[in-house]
């Protein structure tokens, strides 16, 4: 009988679900620390508490802790609930290198949050929970982080802070703290791991009324950190004064302090007897509220911002309705904004909904701009570029109509009598009417197409083009198998949209209507967001790499001053001489030289060099361009006068605008060059 009562209880236990094993635990697990709390050896068990020994650790904590001595005690500050970032480094690793799947414990970047609760009954110790990223690499070399939950205790008077960090597939164990923390903190301890256990309890007995059968656990990896960290206001030295006004106002938001909150600073060694690895960390953090309150100012700057970016933008969009402007521009040039500010708008709508408040209301006008953008001007030069091209490539490839030349002795024919008609409504002799005639076929006119078939026909190469890379720019985010070379190699393309219209420029010699202060403002515009990333040590964005934000920065820069010195220096100015051939270039602002050559006159014989054609005014020998170098001969900057290929002379600023609506001599109707 007593072997099949053993039977029946093993059937039992091995019957019972995860999360019931997960309760037993619990359970066993608080009825051992109430044992050893009292002293009561019988529900104590065989747990007991073992003290970290290892001399690395104590080495490192040791070293922390001396660099903090000057620090005086009403600098601790007393929430140090945090959004931080920073980078870690192993000291000691004696994880196997075997497994590729495992994390390459080396060296990597970490991010996470801090959440501080008070404890009943203790004013200067608190309870801090949060989350651990660290990010590293694989022993294959490919990249990899892993997560870890954190739950510890924080000491007011000192900055010390104690937590436990584990895998999110493994339950935290929250009595390891009482192998950490010094005996002056062993109580508040107690009443923070008593609670949390009980809590961790109700929350399972919960959780299996609803969902009984749960995904087991991965108790694979099982690497639990024991971190000692101190915390300390970052930055000068503040006053008490300031700091507790600090405190007071992120405690009870009055609106009325605004000086900023001190970053706080940590430095943590972590020690992990399971994987026997010692960790150090170094991380910036900030307070929640301060860290929301500079998103928030930050998004209310790119909304107003983004405004002037919607006028500037509809002042290109009335510049470029003309055919010969709209041909300067590169369609391409275009297209890549279009694409930036897509993605703009993608990125801010997923977070608008995260965010609450004000925040919301500020991303979604900073959407809304962006599509205001988007398809009301940046679409629409795009399909009138494309409009343009297509008619340019119809009348290239449409063949002449064939003319048989007449014999060069042929007399003139004589001019052919066109005989007499009847009236309309009257009826020639022995006529039948159309509509009556025998055998007559009579057929309906074709049927139109509907006007999305007609908008479907209408579209062309570069069109379709347009439609396919944009739809997949949509959805390339999602494509999470892509390489970060080539995600890299995409975002360099997207930001190079200067660089298509600078080699558009040089190719065709000439320069587009794009305003100065397009280029300016909207370059600024793009630079805020990488400026504010390296500017913001803890951002709650620590992906970033501070050289490559400012390279960024850098190179969206220098497109833009290129691009504005070739509207002052010519499309060419950056070309070597030699590349072009100098009967093949015309010269719009020549000097009194290159005009004495031209007409065989000087100032001297004759006083004015006709008149300009569109203002009826002289044109004048003083107005002529200066002498320039050599080397600069075939640049083409501006002068008060320009000659066309016809050698008719305007003043410049009766051409250039002429020149912007139609691409020929306002005197001969000559088709004129791109200038």
């Amino acid at each position: 009988m007593r072997c099949i009562g053993i039977a029946a209880l093993l059937t039992a236990a091995c019957a019972a679900s995860p999360l019931e094993r997960v309760r037993e635990r619990l359970t066993l697990e608080l009825s051992q620390l109430e044992g050893w709390y009292t002293g009561n050896a019988t529900k104590q068990g065989n747990w007991s508490v073992a003290p970290d020994t290892d001399k690395r650790l104590h080495k490192a904590w040791n070293d922390i802790k001396i660099k903090t001595r000057h620090v005086p005690s009403y600098a601790f500050l007393s929430n140090v609930s945090s959004l931080f970032v920073g980078d870690w480094a192993a000291q000691e690793n004696n994880t196997a290198p075997t497994d590729p799947d495992a994390f390459k414990w080396s060296e990597g970047t970490l991010y996470g949050q801090l959440h501080e609760k008070p404890i009943k009954g203790y004013s200067n110790t608190t309870r801090v929970s949060g989350m651990l990223v660290l990010r590293g690499e694989l022993h294959d070399t490919s990249d990899e982080r892993t997560i870890a939950d954190l739950l510890g205790i924080y000491s007011q008077r000192d900055g010390r802070l104690y937590l436990v960090g584990t895998p999110r597939t493994v339950p935290i164990d929250a009595r390891r703290l009482f192998s950490m923390v010094p005996d002056d903190l062993r109580d508040a301890t107690y009443n923070m791991t008593h609670r949390f256990i009980t809590d961790r309890i109700r929350s399972v007995g919960k959780t299996i009324k609803e969902d009984p059968e749960p995904d087991p656990l991965d108790m694979s990896n099982n690497c639990t950190l024991h971190i000692y960290a101190q915390v300390q206001p970052s930055g000068s030295a503040a006053s008490k004064s300031m700091l507790d006004r600090v405190e007071q106002e992120l405690k009870e938001p009055t609106g009325l302090y605004f000086g900023p909150a001190p970053h706080i600073n940590i430095s943590a060694v972590a020690y992990s007897k399971e994987c026997g690895l010692v960790v150090g960390m170094h991380e910036d953090g900030r307070a929640p509220s301060a860290f929301w309150g500079s998103v928030r100012q930050m998004s209310l700057l790119v909304l107003f911002g983004l405004i002037g970016q919607l006028f500037f933008t509809a002042d290109l969009f009335d510049r470029s309705q003309a055919p010969t402007a709209l041909s300067r521009l590169s369609y391409f040039f275009i297209y890549l904004n279009s694409t930036y500010n897509v993605y703009a708008t993608i990125i801010h709508a997923i977070f608008l909904i995260f965010v609450t408040g004000s925040l919301q209301l500020y991303l979604t006008g900073i959407v809304f701009v962006y599509l205001a953008i988007v398809f009301m001007f940046e679409t629409r030069i795009l399909s009138q570029i494309g409009h343009i091209q297509r008619t340019s490539r119809a009348r290239q490839t449409a063949p002449a109509p064939a003319t048989a030349p007449a014999p060069a002795t042929a007399p003139e024919p004589e001019p052919a009598t066109e005989p007499a008609r009847a009236p309309q409504n009257e009826q020639l002799p022995n006529e039948t009417p159309q509509d009556t005639q025998p055998g007559a076929d009579t057929q309906a006119e074709p049927a139109q197409p509907s006007r999305f078939i007609a908008l479907i026909q209408s579209l062309g190469f570069m069109d379709w083009t347009y439609i396919g890379i944009f739809t997949f720019n949509i959805f390339l985010p999602y494509f999470s198998a892509l390489s970060k070379p080539f995600i890299a190699i995409f975002f360099l393309l997207i930001i190079s949209s200067y660089s298509i219209q600078i080699a558009h420029n040089a190719m065709r010699d000439s320069v587009p209507s794009i305003p100065v202060s397009y280029i300016v403002y909207v370059t600024a515009m793009r630079c805020i967001s990488p400026t504010y990333l390296v500017l913001q040590k803890s951002t709650g964005a620590p992906q970033y790499d501070a050289r490559a934000m400012m390279l960024v920065v850098a190179w969206m820069i220098l497109q833009s001053l290129v691009l504005i010195a070739q509207m002052a220096f010519g499309p060419r100015f950056f070309v070597p001489r030699f590349f072009f051939a100098d009967e093949d270039k015309w010269d719009w602002y020549p000097t009194q030289s290159a005009l004495h050559d031209m007409f065989g006159a000087d100032e001297e014989s004759d006083e004015s060099l006709g008149t300009c054609a569109i203002c009826l005014q002289q044109n004048e020998w003083r107005d002529t361009a200066p002498e320039r170098p050599r080397l600069f001969k075939w640049r083409t900057h501006g002068g008060p006068l320009m000659v066309t290929p016809c050698r008719h002379v305007f003043h410049t600023a009766c051409l250039e605008p002429w020149l912007e609506i139609k691409a020929e001599c306002p005197s001969c109707r000559l088709e004129l060059p791109s200038k």
